[in-house]
């Protein structure tokens, strides 16, 4: 598995190296949230790379790496590669339908010890607005309350566990962890 998703990143990187439209960018996101008995937090580092296909079209490769520290400590490592289509677009702003399949892969202990491997596989689609800052800056926002999602993982040796669904629902004002907000720089 790890031979075919390497060749598969090596394969679109000098694809995407052979054009002009060439970017690179992703998002850092901190969560910090608390309750009377417990603190928790989430440091997730996201970097992507892509490609310009046409006007309307982007195709690109993101890295999703997680760290989560409450009462259980937890790594999760995915890849997903994505398209992109131009919906609209009125003068430096753009909405785009992203579509992505997500290969994962976690790690998790609990304050007793007990640990739990997760393999997981993920399609989905959701709106991403953009905003164009210059020639070369755009900042990207994905909007995850408004995905539609298939998820598919194993935890441990247990049965396969499956969930689909539209992710339509209100934000909470207080937290916005459905809204993660990156940048690109085009070359």
């Amino acid at each position: 598995m790890k031979r075919v998703i390497l060749s598969l990143l090596c394969g679109l990187l000098s694809s995407l190296l052979c054009t002009a439209q060439v970017y690179v960018g992703g998002n850092l996101s901190i969560d910090r949230s608390s309750t009377w008995d417990q603190w928790k937090g989430t440091l997730s580092v996201n970097p992507e790379i892509g490609s310009r296909i046409s006007d309307r079209w982007m195709a690109g490769v993101r890295l999703n790496s997680q760290w989560l520290d409450n009462t259980t400590t937890a790594r999760s490592l995915s890849v997903m590669p994505y398209a992109r289509y131009e919906v609209f677009g009125k003068g430096n702003w753009g909405l785009w339908m992203h579509g992505g399949v997500t290969a994962s892969r976690s790690s998790s202990r609990s304050e007793q010890g007990e640990e739990s491997l997760t393999h997981g596989l993920q399609v989905r689609v959701l709106p991403v607005v953009t905003y164009r800052l210059s020639d070369h800056f755009l900042l990207t926002a994905d909007l995850s309350f408004a995905s539609l999602y298939y998820t598919r993982y194993r935890l441990n040796d247990l049965p396969v566990s499956q969930s689909y669904g539209l992710g339509l629902r209100s934000i909470d004002a207080e937290r916005l962890g459905d809204i993660s907000v990156g940048f690109l720089y085009c070359f």
